[in-house]
């Protein structure tokens, strides 16, 4: 808030005679006085909540791009585990991107699979994938890669062939 060119505080306000006064305190000189609340002028910029969440956002992709970090794990509509994010950063860490990606069942394999090719998709590296899967496991890729990584991805194409 600013009265004459000056910020200030409003430390009360009373209506005298119909008339609204604020008693303000100038923050530069700690001056207190009695002014008409219309000559305060308000400078304070309203934001919603959706443009609040949609610059936080904005400022975390272009910290991670300035910092050369994925963008997989913001981009994708899943909360990933530690150890997914570290299987990401070790396949794209990597100078060939050829892994085997192994662990116990039910370690998220097909989530650090989809981390991997949404990433590789951010950063205009692949447009199409191939993914082999086994007729047991078909389905989980299916909905997994349509629910998670592949979600809001652009023109990307995945295949998933039954051997």
């Amino acid at each position: 808030m600013k009265y004459l060119g000056k910020e200030i505080e409003i430390i009360s306000q009373k209506t005298f005679f119909g008339r609204k006064v604020a008693e303000i305190r100038i923050l530069s000189t700690g001056e207190i006085l009695s002014v008409p609340l219309e000559e305060i002028k308000d400078d304070s910029v309203t934001v919603t909540q959706s443009e609040l969440i949609f610059k936080a956002i904005a400022a975390k992709i272009k910290s991670e791009v300035s910092s050369q970090n994925m963008l997989a794990p913001i981009e994708s509509n899943i909360i990933p585990l530690p150890h997914q994010i570290l299987a990401l950063e070790k396949v794209m860490s990597g100078t060939y991107l050829r892994f085997l990606l192994a662990d116990e069942v039910g370690m998220g394999k097909t989530i650090e699979a989809g981390l991997v090719l949404k990433e590789l998709k951010l950063r205009g590296i692949v447009k199409k994938t191939l993914i082999l899967v086994g007729k047991t496991a078909m389905q989980q890729w299916q909905q997994e890669m349509k629910n998670t990584s592949m979600k809001n991805s652009i023109s990307m194409t995945v295949n998933i062939l039954m051997p």
